[in-house]
Order: structure tokens, then C-alpha cells, then sequence
């Protein structure tokens, strides 16, 4: 169930619905919990071991967040495909050991050359890239559909998902994620401040909109309070 609220300076939410968090997480960090939420939920499936290694396609702020997630959980490699240069200089300062601009690079050359074999997890946080995701898997590897793209009807190669003996899960919302939130902000374990890359007041939404059109923001915090 959907309700209107976001955008505005005040907001009425269910009591059962709210999650006490500690005084010294910043407002702006908070914030993230719920798409922190949909990420823990999609990574606790993945179970990503150390050593491993991962390949992140898209650097936006869900694809950052996996990557802080993978780096925190031991991840040997993560490698993140993103055609931004704002956003892959991020994605090193959240954990990424590698970047790829997939327009001046071929992927799947640099995966199979920094991880022979293929990646043992891949994340697709993109929409339409299931079938590049299976391309870049190890063999009897993890991969993640977490990008939505309601007009994504990519064609699936089944008999390399096959042959490789692949595990495919798709992932969604996290509301089953929402109480190990309070521990995952306290502790600062995950480099949040990197995701959050504008902070403005409600009145500057315009400018913050703008701003994710060019290319130029990761995730904009709004404080109605700071109007």
C-alpha cells in the first residue's frame, strides 16, 4: 500500500510503521533507510562470503549502496559498471576496487581479466541488463535482479544460465529489513555519507531535481526544516 507524503514538509505515518533510531545519526543518513532497507533485504539472499567477488552494474545510489554492503561483508573484488564519471569516482570512495565506463571499456574483458571465471555475485541495478548479468557470473554463481524497468523484456540466454548452474533471485522492498536499520546507521559501518550527495532545503526541490536530471547528484536529502 502506497500513501501520498515525500515532498512536503509534514508527513503522517502509522505508529507500527516507525523505527527509533540513535540520536547520533544525522537526519540525512537516516533518510536512507528505506532504500538501505530494499538492499539489505536483496544482499541478505546473496550472502556474499569474504573473498568473494562481485560485479555492481549501475553506480547510482542503490548500486552504491550494494557495493558499501559487499566491501563491509568482506568482498575480495567489486567491480561497478557505470557510464558516469561523477558516480564511479564514488563508487571507489564506497568500496568498488574497479570501475568501468562500459562505453570506453568492454566489460566483460575486464571482468574475466580481474576475476577469471566471472564474478561469484552480480547485481543488476539497472533494468533492462539480466542478460549482460549472466555473461559476467562465475559458474554455479549468484546473481541479483534488483533494477525495475517495467518495459525491460530483455531476451534471457538459457543455456548459459544453464550450463553455468546459475541462481537467479530478484529482489524488491526490504519492509521485512526495517528493524536491523537502527544497528546498520549506529554503527557507521557503511560509508552513507559518500551516497548522500546534496543536502537542500523544500523550497530548492526544483534545483535538486535538476540536478539528478544532469547527471550532477547521487541521492538529494530535502529539510523542510531548513526552508
Amino acid at each position: 500500500i502506497f500513501s501520498n507524503g515525500a515532498m512536503t514538509s509534514r508527513v503522517v505515518v502509522p505508529a507500527h510503521a516507525l523505527y527509533k533510531v540513535d540520536p547520533s545519526v544525522p537526519p540525512h543518513i537516516a533518510a536512507l533507510a528505506e532504500p538501505l532497507a530494499c538492499v539489505v533485504s536483496a544482499a541478505d539472499k546473496l550472502k556474499v562470503q569474504p573473498g568473494e567477488t562481485a560485479v555492481v552494474l549501475g553506480g547510482g545510489p542503490i548500486g552504491l549502496l550494494f557495493t558499501s554492503l559487499f566491501k563491509a561483508s568482506g568482498a575480495g573484488k567489486i567491480i561497478v559498471s557505470e557510464i558516469s564519471a561523477y558516480r564511479r569516482k564514488v563508487a571507489l570512495a564506497c568500496g568498488a576496487t574497479r570501475v568501468v565506463d562500459p562505453k570506453a571499456e568492454d566489460l566483460a574483458t575486464v571482468v574475466g581479466r580481474e576475476m577469471p571465471g566471472g564474478a561469484d555475485v552480480v547485481v543488476e541495478a539497472v533494468g533492462p541488463l539480466l542478460p549482460l548479468a549472466i555473461e559476467l557470473a562465475h559458474s554455479a554463481g549468484r546473481v541479483l535482479q534488483f533494477g525495475h524497468d517495467e518495459l525491460a523484456r530483455p531476451a534471457i540466454p538459457v543455456a548459459e544460465l544453464l550450463r553455468k548452474e546459475l541462481t537467479v533471485f530478484g529482489s524488491f522492498i526490504g519492509k521485512f529489513s526495517f528493524h536491523k536499520l537502527p544497528r546498520i546507521l549506529a554503527s557507521g559501518v557503511l560509508p552513507l555519507e559518500h551516497v548522500v550527495s546534496h543536502r537542500l532545503p523544500l523550497s530548492r526541490v526544483h534545483e535538486g531535481i535538476e540536478l539528478l536530471r544532469r547527471g550532477e547528484a547521487i541521492k538529494i536529502i530535502l529539510h523542510p526544516e531548513a526552508e
